[in-house]
């Protein structure tokens, strides 16, 4: 199905220091989504598995994130994660080990990354879902921002579809 028909661009003004992608839906059921429109590209530095001095990284799971790590790895969730309730559609907790995420290998490099979670896969990007919108940001820290190509608003639209089958 798609959600999208149209992407407006918004010039950078005074009032709005970022460029944003909206996208208005033509399925009622599905918000219109505003995105920035910024340059991203991966540099697989891992900084995104780890804590930092000013914050403390949360990998928060969906049930079916936590069947995937499990069909992975053959670990019971016990051993890798904890219950997150009353925080729907996220109802669990990734454990840290010495600040670096359970399956953060010593590489580097992710131990589970065909399997890794929803919020692993669309970091450093969040959202925020509101009465008619969805609205995205993203995390000034990550290394990987302003690099890259420009995210068309495809790359948005995907993420809000790995979120609604994740949920």
């Amino acid at each position: 199905m798609f959600f999208l028909k149209r992407c407006l661009l918004y010039k950078r003004t005074a009032s709005s220091p970022t460029n944003f992608c909206m996208a208005a839906s033509p399925d009622p059921r599905m918000p219109k989504v505003v995105a920035p429109n910024v340059r991203f590209e991966c540099l697989l530095c891992g900084k995104c598995c780890v804590d930092h001095p000013n914050r403390k990284r949360s990998v928060v799971l969906t049930e079916k994130d936590v069947r995937m790590i499990r069909n992975k790895t053959r670990m019971i969730p016990d051993n890798f994660c904890d219950r997150h309730p009353n925080h729907r559609p996220y109802l669990y907790i990734m454990r840290m080990k010495d600040g670096k995420c359970t399956f953060f290998g010593e590489d580097g490099r992710c131990k589970i990354y065909d399997a890794r979670p929803l919020v692993c896969r669309t970091y450093p990007f969040s959202f925020k879902i509101t009465e008619d919108s969805i609205i995205f940001q993203s995390d000034p820290e990550c290394p990987g921002m302003g690099r890259g190509r420009y995210l068309g608003r495809n790359h948005f639209v995907e993420i809000v579809r790995a979120a609604r089958e994740r949920s």
